[in-house]
């Protein structure tokens, strides 16, 4: 079997993607996508060196714009935040599709110049961003800990302290 040289995804939309439901309907259709995308380049054990985006408009003629990215990516965030710069522009920007009224009727995520990692270089800001997420994490668990222990420590005081046994 030969390796892609590209993933992507679209839906056609139930309704219309208008300037009107842009901010609304538009960032979850574009979440699902990425997710599809990052969840099998992840499977595949690659990644993407550029996003596109593309839409079929109600007329069905299509459009599609792309960006290169500083280092090739696999996560869904990253392709999340880039396909909606894209989509931003090709839509909303200067000379957008909805300044004549354009409707949307299918919507697609893609990377492509895939690779498998050999030559991904660190960056200091993911670095930064990936010990940030670590700390959340760390803020998170602690913070459901406590209220489990304030949970623990009312129901003692209200039916005795026999009330909650360890599992063995």
């Amino acid at each position: 079997m030969e390796d892609a040289k590209s993933y992507s995804n679209e839906t056609t939309t139930s309704s219309d993607i208008t300037s009107a439901n842009y901010d609304t309907d538009m960032p979850p259709i574009v979440r699902h996508l990425s997710d599809k995308v990052s969840s099998r380049l992840k499977k595949d054990g690659v990644f993407g060196g550029t996003v596109s985006v593309q839409v079929k408009t109600s007329e069905f003629k299509r459009f599609s714009r792309q960006m290169k990215l500083s280092d090739s990516t696999n996560d869904a965030d990253i392709i999340y935040e880039n396909a909606m710069i894209l989509f931003g522009n090709l839509l909303t920007g200067e000379n957008g599709l909805f300044e004549d009224d354009t409707h949307i009727r299918l919507v697609g995520v893609g990377v492509d110049h895939l690779d498998r990692g050999e030559y991904r270089q660190g960056n200091i800001f993911d670095w930064l961003n990936s010990g940030q997420k670590e700390i959340r994490a760390e803020k998170e668990r602690k913070e459901k800990e406590e209220k489990l222990d304030k949970m623990e420590q009312a129901l003692k005081n209200r039916f005795g302290d026999g009330v909650i046994r360890k599992g063995v």
